[in-house]
């Protein structure tokens, strides 16, 4: 016999994420990131998945296969609070992330639009924790370029975003515009950028994926259909605001994402705290140490960097270094997360590897994070990420002379 306990949990499992998926999408990535036992109860949902109809006694076996130390009832009261913890948490939206931050600038800042000394391209794709059903995908896509005789630039980014086996995707669309003021003595300049970017943000799922009570059938499982109405696609406004200063060494930027804290809910809900997608507020900062030979210091380099984000309760360090060998780029990065709404310590979530390249005016660069969270990384197989940038000529007739940024490629 099949443990009927554990399949109605399973169940009552995929119609609290179909809920979850509804009332607050984003909810759902930030439930990923901080459930302590995520990694047990993933595990457990793949199992159980497979296992429907296998005995009681094979299922057990294949958890004993992976050392998993639990007995049956440990692994009901798991699946219920799972349930319980979800159910009665405040909805905690979170936005996605690259490794490669510095690959995509209006993506990172919409002051540093326009910064290149000609027209750009950037392009980024990211598969995160690939071993996971339904894990995240992510693309963006901008072109920026300053505008000639002045201080001005403009661009534009497409950023989609698409989760789970119901397939929530969400797009954003924005459109940026800088200005930048410098000053000191020549070749001592020093430069200050304030951006700002508006756009639409959109949100859409395939309902038809989703699960819910009316469509189980006692032994059959989820076979009749639902008689839940279906949700629209919402379309919300979107602000961002970004300043950045820097001189031919280092680097500060701070960026506030999401000014209109555009709601997520998918069923047309009154806008409240707990369904909206907070404000995201982004510190950069750097500093590049050029050791190369004295013909050509900066053909060798090491720029160490960080990046912080805080998005309502949740708060992300990420610590790293490149090593720019020209043409060829290394890169390492730590990263830890701190959820200040429950009051966990701080949590070291991944380490990652970059590797770049460039030849003319292409740039490409590679990126693979390894989980060290409590997920680990055998649970979630890690993630990849690749940057495409193309970086064409500066246009001769241009006077104004854009001090190049010293922050890295990737």
């Amino acid at each position: 016999m099949i443990d009927n306990q554990l399949v109605q949990g399973y169940k009552e499992s995929e119609i609290y994420f179909s809920a979850v998926a509804l009332v607050s999408p984003s909810t759902l990535r930030w439930n990923l990131r901080n459930f302590g036992n995520f990694r047990l109860i993933i595990y457990l949902s793949k199992v159980v998945k497979r296992s429907l109809l296998t005995t009681d006694s094979q299922f057990w076996q294949q958890i004993d296969n992976r050392r998993c130390a639990m007995n049956r009832g440990t692994a009901h009261l798991l699946v219920l609070l799972t349930l319980l913890i979800g159910a009665y948490s405040e909805s905690r939206a979170q936005d996605p992330q690259y490794t490669q931050f510095y690959s995509n600038h209006p993506l990172l800042n919409p002051a540093l639009t326009g910064a290149a000394s000609g027209p750009r391209v950037s392009m980024n794709y990211r598969a995160q924790w690939v071993a996971i059903p339904g894990s995240f995908r992510q693309t963006a896509i901008s072109y920026d370029q300053p505008i000639n005789s002045s201080a001005h630039g403009v661009g534009g980014t497409i950023h989609s975003d698409r989760a789970g086996e119901g397939n929530l995707s969400k797009i954003f669309v924005n459109l940026n515009y800088s200005f930048n003021i410098q000053f000191g003595k020549r070749g001592h300049e020093q430069n200050i950028r304030l951006g700002l970017g508006g756009g639409i943000e959109q949100a859409n799922i395939e309902f038809n994926k989703l699960r819910f009570g009316d469509q189980i059938d006692p032994r059959e499982g989820f076979i009749n259909a639902t008689t839940e109405a279906s949700p629209d696609a919402r379309i919300n406004p979107d602000v961002n605001f970004g300043a950045v200063y820097y001189n031919r060494h280092a680097w500060v930027g701070l960026s506030v994402h999401h000014l209109t804290e555009p709601t997520q809910s998918l069923l047309g809900q009154p806008r409240s705290a707990t369904n909206v997608l907070p404000r995201r507020y982004t510190f950069v900062g750097g500093f590049n140490i050029p050791i190369g030979p004295p013909n050509d210091p900066e053909s060798v380099s090491v720029s160490p960097a960080l990046i912080f984000m805080n998005q309502r309760n949740f708060n992300q360090l990420s610590i790293g270094t490149y090593f720019n060998l020209d043409p060829i780029v290394f890169g390492v990065w730590w990263r830890s997360n701190y959820n200040n709404y429950n009051g966990d310590f701080a949590s070291s979530d991944m380490i990652a590897g970059l590797i770049g390249f460039r030849e003319g005016i292409f740039s490409i660069g590679y990126s693979y994070d390894y989980t060290i969270s409590q997920l680990t990384n055998g649970i979630s197989g890690g993630s990849h990420e690749l940057a495409v940038v193309i970086e064409f000529e500066r246009n001769k007739s241009t006077t104004f002379k854009h001090r190049k940024l010293p922050c890295p490629r990737f």
